[in-house]
């Protein structure tokens, strides 16, 4: 009996011994760990500056936690990259037996930060091709230690992007990821072996959402495929960054339902479904951001052209629609200035994409012209393989003239008191060469009156007088219409320019070059 307490006081006290020993160790080790980790993250992250407020060890639940991790990017420190109060690792212990090193790291209430400032630094990073060499390094390292399954869980994340000091913030909160079965011993042939699940909310509460599968541990890049979700999204969020491109957005709403793909040198976007709902926007022209528009134009266009000959991206729109919107366009270029704009405006579209073996885009436009015209356009676009391609046809009747005025004083410095306003035209585009009309129809139009002039020179008024008498000398007596009808057949002015760019100008050369010089054509002659 003595003997048993003997081996009984014997273990304990061995067993007291490791709980000391390991007790101490947890203690001893964690300011040398720190420095280590620090100095670590010094040699493999050059440009950042990583630190630790402290590591704890937990030797009898095989965890590690590590606390108040700040990450500064070393061009530009202010705000921090990643502020991360808690980062905890456990170990299981029953895989341990069987060589397995199971983890659950858990990452909460983590604040990203960031700047256009440090973004335009971490994109342009100089020797990308080494960093790729190092990552790629890195995941062969991984795959050739023991077998390694993780579970990552990140909590009430936020995340803040500011362009500019003076444009207010884009934010997220409740930020989330969920990350199960992050190996590096895939089952055969499984390329998606991970589960995956993002989500954020703004602000306004708008829900974005991803969920699908992933390998994190593929070269070059991680695999990642899912659905993608966007409810109730508010185009006012966007306000910090649409304004440096000269779009004042109002109000809108977006819902978004698609899939993503990424899969070596391959990524694929399939929006199945969007609807913008009551959007009020407008595009601001300006003499002092001319030079800037003019640039950013060019820049867009090669943009779009890269993105569609580019093999390796594939863009997808299988439906989408506007509802209830008002679109303009502002020119404060001009004295005075006006406003041109749809209202009422429903949009559809139906397969849109980059790539050829897509088939043919279908639109389809109505609204209100002004306010008062109702408009419809249909259009069908094939994608740009190497030069756009495309057919349009518009019809806008019973546009009340008044409501052009202020570009008519612009363009054409008269007023008119009343009248009606219609537009056809069809164009086709095809191997950089145009083919179409555009016809114009005034009707009942009556531009000078003696009460509404009677403050103007007399020479302007004159001017109005003429107007009007060349419109009657155009007019049919019977139907009280001006009806001209203008070619518009030749090449393509710039075969360098997308769709739009081409649309724009068709647009401007129509209304601008054909219908408001004719006025003073005709009065010349």
């Amino acid at each position: 009996m003595v003997r048993r307490h003997r081996w009984w006081a014997i273990g304990g006290f061995i067993v007291s011994l490791i709980v000391v020993t390991l007790i101490l160790a947890s203690v001893l080790l964690t300011g040398p760990l720190k420095r280590y980790a620090e100095d670590q993250a010094a040699q493999r992250l050059a440009d950042y500056d990583v630190r630790i407020g402290s590591i704890h060890i937990h030797p009898f639940r095989l965890a590690l936690e590590v606390n108040d991790v700040i990450v500064r990017q070393r061009a530009h420190p202010e705000p921090p990259l990643a502020t991360i109060p808690s980062l905890v690792a456990d170990a299981r212990f029953l895989p341990l037996l069987t060589g397995t090193l199971d983890l659950d790291l858990r990452i909460d209430r983590p604040a990203l930060s960031a700047t256009g400032e440090q973004v335009d630094k971490m994109m342009h990073t100089e020797d990308k091709e080494e960093i790729k060499e190092e990552a790629a390094a890195w995941q062969d390292t991984i795959r050739g230690m023991l077998p390694v399954r993780l579970s990552l869980s990140i909590s009430q994340g936020e995340i803040t992007y500011t362009s500019k000091p003076s444009v207010v913030p884009i934010h997220i909160e409740q930020f989330e990821i969920v990350a199960d079965n992050v190996t590096n011993r895939t089952d055969g042939d499984d390329m998606y072996p991970s589960v995956l699940r993002v989500s954020g909310r703004l602000p306004d509460q708008a829900e974005l959402a991803l969920n699908g599968r992933a390998d994190f541990l593929a070269k070059p890049d991680p695999r990642v495929k899912g659905e993608i979700q966007i409810k109730h999204f508010s185009l006012t969020n966007l306000m910090p960054v649409s304004g440096q491109y000269n779009v004042q957005l109002q109000q809108g709403a977006l819902d978004v339902i698609g899939h993503v793909q990424h899969s070596g040198n391959t990524t694929v976007i399939d929006i199945n479904q969007f609807t913008l709902e009551g959007v009020k926007a407008d595009y601001v022209h300006s003499a002092q951001t001319k030079q800037k528009e003019a640039a950013r134009a060019k820049k867009g266009a090669e943009k779009v052209k890269e993105a569609h000959q580019d093999p390796t991206l594939v863009l997808k729109v299988t439906h989408g629609k506007i509802l209830h919107s008002d679109v303009g366009f502002i020119n404060k270029a001009s004295s005075p200035d006006y406003r041109v704009f749809f209202s009422d405006l429903d949009l559809d579209v139906d397969h849109f994409s980059n790539r050829p073996e897509e088939g043919m885009g279908q639109m389809t436009l109505t609204g209100k012209f002004m306010g008062s015209g109702p408009t419809t356009v249909t259009g069908s676009f094939r994608p740009e393989k190497p030069n756009p391609d495309f057919d349009l046809h518009v019809r806008i009747v019973k546009t009340q003239v008044q409501t052009l005025n202020q570009l008519l004083r612009a363009h054409g410095q008269l007023d008119t008191t009343g009248g009606t306003f219609a537009f056809f035209s069809e164009m086709t585009v095809k191997n950089n060469h145009i083919d179409g009309y555009v016809k114009p129809f005034l009707k009942d139009v009556e531009v000078y009156d003696p009460e509404q002039d009677k403050d103007k020179a007399a020479s302007h008024k004159m001017y109005e007088a003429v107007v009007g008498g060349v419109l009657a000398l155009f007019t049919n007596s019977s139907t009280g219409q001006v009806v001209t009808e203008t070619s518009v057949t030749g090449p393509v002015e710039n075969p360098k320019e997308d769709t739009w760019q081409i649309i724009g100008k068709l647009v401007q050369n129509a209304f601008f070059k054909a219908i408001l010089p004719g006025f003073a054509k005709s009065i010349a002659g």
